[in-house]
């Protein structure tokens, strides 16, 4: 999503930084691509979002992909 009141947020793949992105529009955009990494390894990897700056951080679409089929814990 990109919205006036959100603004930077620090992406994190694996507990290391990989870049800011900025959220911030005039007009409210949902489900908008603000940050998207190919090529890592199978296997679990951890994602992190930190807010920097900005009144919210708000997530409204998560999307991935793999190129094997991928074992899920739903029991959470």
């Amino acid at each position: 999503m990109r919205y006036f009141l959100i603004h930077n947020v620090d992406m994190y793949i694996d507990n290391v930084f990989k870049q800011t992105v900025n959220t911030f529009n005039a007009t409210r955009q949902l489900q908008q691509t603000v940050y998207s990494i190919s090529g890592l390894s199978n296997g679990p990897h951890t994602l992190k979002a930190v807010k920097k700056s900005g009144t919210y951080m708000l997530l409204d679409k998560l999307c991935f992909s793999v190129s094997s089929p991928i074992q899920v814990n739903d029991t959470v």
